[in-house]
């Protein structure tokens, strides 16, 4: 009995290819069988009438965490897979990811393809990679294991690309398919249908040109009846203007139902927004990095400007990794070992099929290859000065080449015919010998040029897993079973054996200084002791599976450990600090190695992939200037211009060249803080002589001084319009100015000392806050409380509605409603008191920050967190957006024997083309360009 499926067909797609997602999903589910097919029996099943439903991938899955478990179930419940080919699809893991569970499914024969950009098998042809549309997985037929194996398969596919089949060729095609009846047979009924369509259609025309004819005819008659109510017409011109009348405010109304419909939608694309982004998040913190990243994208919009700062923030955070190499496809082999060139400007990468090849650290492309190992590559080492390169595979040989011709030097047959019959190669310092450790538990030293066996090393009955030689080559040490390490004097050739492990000891790596010895063992243990005295200074329990390789960085301060949990970690050689966990391979690693300049490292993996990452996070924060003492400071309305309250002085920096501007404001009395006007013409500013004083911005000069308080003057700023000044004083009181004149409007008295007070934006509403008193929300021009907020300690207007507001020594910030003072919600995240909180120019966002050395942006309207920075040296005291929103400006306290540090958080700078490549390339070219690097100044 043939199986009933739930959708006819599941659809696979890049996202990038949406709109032919959208026109394939369409025209499927919209097109009607032939009467003349429908009930025909075929070789599986009965001709439906119509296709449906069809499941369509990321266009009907909901918002859950479950995403891998609703595209399973949706394959399994389809009874054919369509898959959409082009050069994105065939890039992408996640359609490739969907063809193989299909095929897992038993259902090969089920699939079709639709071409629509790129060309078929293109990867046959040298130089044409890059232009292949049909994924990987379509290609290749599936092993008994569920992976795919070097057997091909041709596609059954449609093309509708312009000069091919066309697109309505390409869809009956498929829809042939689907429902297994021939193409001839599928078109020509269509043909006779859209034939028949035709005859009722000229049926109908007729008809309509002879009804069209008899209104030309009754037109003329009202023409002429029209012509005979002239003067009636006239006599109606009052009406007419009042239908005119009426017109304009239905016009008006239309505008402002559109205006609202568009902030409807603006406000529905903001909350996706958000959605998506707190999804990524939680998926990154899962360790779904692939899913995070597709999530991201789905997210993407070019048009969007507030993309800038979480986006870009997340898509890093979900894959720091700043180049990948692909040294084999997923399924065909590993990455078995891969290391950087003396020089740093290369990467050597051996794995299966017996792959060496040389790539290059600046973009991945393959620089050099070479061939002769039949099998597995277990591992390629350089020589120390980078001409040589010894290796080790499968075939039992150890093969030494010229890295400038390619070509192989020499080559050692061995004797023992076993699964890792060598277990380690290694040029010795000087280059001028090699050695090679044997699974009999020897180690042999040969001569370079006349390839002499020099020496042997036997530590019978022991194992031997790895060995390093002493940067000064006087001593070699080994690891080995029993928990053993040896330390070989290479001048007597005495051994002697140190117990340092309790399992079996994976390697024994020496310090760049040799006076430390690095080992892990079988217990995922890691251990650094000292070379001369074996005291053992520092021991961390690194991994939750097996370790694959640890190493030193160039200055020995750092340690990384890469292990089969899919994680390379980072270790202060001294204290065991873990400073950072790098995860993004999807399968075990096989390795890792620092860059010379001990800033970049590179992993390899059972993925078959390589990839290099920074060693130190990637930060787009920078330093505007450092201060002793800062008080406060404001940002220009246009983002160009920074000004720093400290001491007696004001002083100004342009932000986007970090210079100091030769204006200064300078006071008799200490300046407690400044603001700018609206327009950045003028600056106001508070000090301890009970006085405002405005200056100008330009010139730095006095322009008037604001006298009436009876004591310290706390607070005074512009209010939105520019006309304004508010000032809160110890007095009591908080007074209204003109900007203009000077002169004192309002003075609103409180029952305690006024700490600071801020304009609603449209200047009409005040909120004042007091010391140790609930603070009040003020019609200020009636002199009318409008609501009590509660104590706190600052408090702003959101908009007309709402007002944030936090409190001393608390660790949560709350936006409240203006008229009630209620509670609307809370922001609740940092782990200790907030000291600043303030809105973006275009309230969609929030910049708090705190005393767990924190900033973060959470999403105005529900109160979500958006992003968090952490400061790993120094604690932000508060911290605003420039009035563009590009940036965000904070000052960094470090401490009161150092300055302040005045610094500039900018959101990612990212081009408007929606590749993950591209992306990457940008950011690792962005990343070399700030971290240069030279072997000569090393």
């Amino acid at each position: 009995m043939t199986k009933s499926f739930k959708y006819k067909a599941f659809i696979s797609y890049s996202h990038q290819d949406k709109k032919w997602g959208d026109w394939l999903h369409k025209n499927l589910e919209n097109f009607r069988i032939p009467k003349g097919l429908v009930g025909k029996e075929t070789k599986n099943e009965t001709v439906p009438k119509r296709l449906f439903p069809i499941f369509r991938d990321r266009e009907e899955l909901p918002t859950s965490h479950e995403l891998g478990k609703v595209i399973g179930q949706a394959l399994r419940d389809s009874s054919h897979l369509v898959v959409i080919c082009s050069p994105r699809s065939a890039k992408s893991q996640w359609v490739n990811q969907e063809i193989k569970e299909f095929k897992r499914l038993g259902k090969s024969d089920n699939i079709l393809c639709l071409i629509v950009d790129g060309e078929p098998n293109a990867t046959d042809s040298p130089g044409m990679e890059e232009e292949e549309c049909f994924p990987e997985a379509t290609r290749y037929e599936i092993g008994q294991n569920g992976e795919l194996i070097d057997k091909r398969t041709e596609p059954i596919a449609a093309d509708a690309r312009e000069g091919k089949d066309g697109k309505r060729n390409a869809l009956l095609k498929l829809i042939a398919g689907l429902i297994n009846v021939g193409f001839d047979d599928l078109k020509q009924r269509d043909l006779a249908r859209k034939q028949k369509r035709m005859a009722i259609f000229s049926g109908a025309l007729m008809t309509l040109v002879a009804i069209m004819a008899g209104l030309t005819f009754w037109a003329l008659d009202q023409q002429r009846e029209a012509q005979r109510q002239q003067k009636i017409a006239v006599k109606a011109k009052d009406i007419a203007e009042e239908a005119r009348i009426t017109a304009i405010e239905q016009k008006q109304k239309a505008e402002k139902s559109e205006e609202e419909a568009i902030k409807a939608q603006q406000e529905a694309e903001w909350e996706s927004y958000v959605n998506h982004i707190a999804l990524a998040d939680a998926k990154i913190k899962e360790g779904d990095i692939s899913i995070a990243e597709n999530i991201l994208w789905d997210a993407w919009n070019k048009k969007r400007e507030y993309c800038n700062w979480e986006w870009g923030r997340l898509m890093m955070t979900a894959n720091q990794s700043l180049l990948t190499i692909t040294h084999h496809r997923v399924g065909v082999g590993y990455a078995e070992s891969a290391m950087f060139s003396p020089n740093g400007n290369e990467i050597l990468v051996a794995g299966w099929l017996g792959r060496i090849k040389i790539y290059s650290a600046k973009n991945g492309k393959v620089l050099k290859n070479f061939s002769g190992h039949s099998g597995k590559v277990y591992k390629a080492v350089y020589s120390s000065d980078g001409s040589k390169i010894i290796s080790t595979g499968e075939d039992a040989t150890i093969r030494i080449w010229d890295v400038k011709t390619q070509k192989e030097l020499h080559r050692i047959n061995l004797s023992i015919q076993k699964p890792r019959s060598i277990t380690d190669i290694s040029f010795t310092q000087n280059g001028k010998s090699f050695a090679a450790s044997k699974i009999d538990g020897t180690i042999e030293i040969w001569e370079v040029g006349n390839w002499k066996l020099s020496r042997q090393l036997d530590f019978r009955p022991l194992r031997i897993f790895s060995f390093d030689f002493s940067p000064d080559g006087k001593t070699l040490a080994s690891s080995h079973n029993q928990g053993t390490v040896c330390l070989t004097d290479l001048t007597t050739g005495i051994t002697k054996q140190h117990k340092k492990h309790h399992g079996e000891v994976g390697i024994a790596k020496f310090s760049p200084d040799g006076e430390k010895i690095l080992s892990f063992d079988t217990n995922k243990v890691t251990k650094v002791w000292f070379h001369h005295s074996l005291k053992e200074m520092l021991i961390v329990a690194t991994h939750e599976d097996l370790i694959s390789t640890a190493t030193f960085s160039p200055d020995g301060k750092t340690i990384a450990t890469a292990s089969k949990d899919n994680t390379t970690k980072l270790w202060n050689a001294k204290t065991g600090y873990h400073r950072k966990s790098i995860k993004g391979h999807p399968l075990p690693l096989t390795g890792s190695d620092f860059h010379p300049d001990g800033k970049r490292i590179l992993t390899s993996s059972n993925d078959g992939k390589v990839k290099i990452w920074p060693v130190n996070d990637v930060e787009n924060t920078n330093i505007i200037c450092r201060q002793k003492s800062v008080n406060s400071f404001d940002i220009s309305p246009d983002s160009k211009k920074l000004l720093v309250v400290s001491g007696y002085e004001v002083k100004f920096w342009d932000i986007k060249s970090r210079k100091e501007l030769p204006v200064r404001i300078v006071n008799s009395g200490t300046i407690e803080t400044a603001f700018f006007s609206p327009d950045g013409t003028m600056v106001i500013s508070t000090s301890d002589d009970n006085s405002s004083i405005i200056w100008n911005a330009q010139t730095g000069k006095r322009i008037r001084t604001l006298s009436g308080h009876s004591d310290l003057v706390n607070f005074a700023a512009f209010s939105p319009n520019g006309k304004l000044i508010v000032s809160a004083s110890t007095d009591h009181t908080a007074k209204i100015w003109d900007v203009k004149t000077g002169s004192e409007i309002k003075s609103l008295e409180h029952s305690s000392s006024v700490l600071n007070a801020s304009f609603d934006s449209e200047s009409t509403q005040l909120v004042t806050v007091l010391k140790d008193q609930p603070a009040l929300v003020w019609d200020w021009r009636n002199e009318r409380v409008i609501s009590n907020l509660g104590i706190h300690h600052n408090a702003i207007f959101a908009d007309k509605n709402h007002i944030l507001c936090t409190k001393k020594y608390n660790k949560k910030a709350q936006i409240r409603h203006t008229e009630t003072g209620k509670v609307k919600f809370e922001l609740s995240g940092h782990n200790s008191a907030i000291r600043s909180a303030f809105y973006s120019s275009d309230g969609k966002r929030i910049v708090t920050t705190s005393q767990d050395d924190t900033i973060k942006i959470w999403d105005a309207k529900s109160g979500q967190e958006l992003l968090s920075l952490t400061l790993d040296k120094g604690r932000p005291k508060f911290a605003k957006f420039s009035p563009f929103g590009h940036s965000i400006i904070f000052i960094k306290d470090k401490g009161q024997k150092m300055d302040d540090e005045i610094c500039i958080w900018e959101a990612y700078k990212w081009k408007h083309t929606p590749s993950i490549h591209i992306f990457k390339r940008q950011r690792y070219a962005e990343w070399l360009k700030a971290n240069p690097y030279s072997l000569e100044q090393n």
